[in-house]
């Protein structure tokens, strides 16, 4: 598998350090065969705030933003550290969804597709949420702020128009 970072050396050393911690610890409970890159790219590559995605099945992109919020990059050092322990829970999340891919594979085909179809939409919310549900107490990280918060909202979804031009759906609180 290939682990970089092409634009920061000690960012690709570290990166390699921690990927290789998860795969020891982790990897014998996913299934990421497919797995072929793990790259870690300027947070500034993306328009909105994300701390990694999925390009496809056979690859990972993890972003600067909580590697910059890092005190050092000695991961002896970091062992309480709370954004240490997002940035592991990022990858594990990411390779997560690397996994159900080979589980779901009708829902990623939906997830990935490029309409604006309702199936893309619901298998993304989906998708999403049993990542969530399984990473969320990741090696004593909890944050179960996404799932609680849909959840105790009572979030009503209701399609407001749906043809075969136009998708729209109403999301009241």
């Amino acid at each position: 598998m290939k682990i970089y970072c092409l634009y920061n050396q000690k960012f690709h050393d570290f990166l390699n350090e921690v990927v290789e911690l998860i795969l020891d610890k982790y990897g014998s409970q996913l299934n990421i065969d497919t797995l072929e890159e793990v790259e870690l790219v300027n947070k500034n590559t993306f328009q909105y705030d994300t701390d990694g995605r999925v390009v496809d099945s056979h690859k990972i992109i993890v972003t600067s933003r909580l590697y910059e919020l890092l005190p050092s990059l000695d991961i002896k050092k970091l062992e309480n550290n709370k954004e240490y322990k997002f940035l592991r829970q990022t990858i594990y999340h990411e390779m997560g969804h690397i996994n159900d891919m080979v589980i779901l594979p009708k829902l990623y085909n939906f997830a990935f597709s490029e309409d604006d179809s309702r199936e893309r939409i619901v298998s993304q919310f989906w998708l999403e949420y049993i990542a969530e549900r399984r990473t969320d107490g990741f090696e004593g990280v909890e944050n179960f702020d996404l799932c609680n918060d849909f959840i105790k909202q009572g979030w009503k979804c209701s399609m407001s128009s749906f043809d075969s031009n136009s998708f729209l759906v109403r999301i009241t609180i």
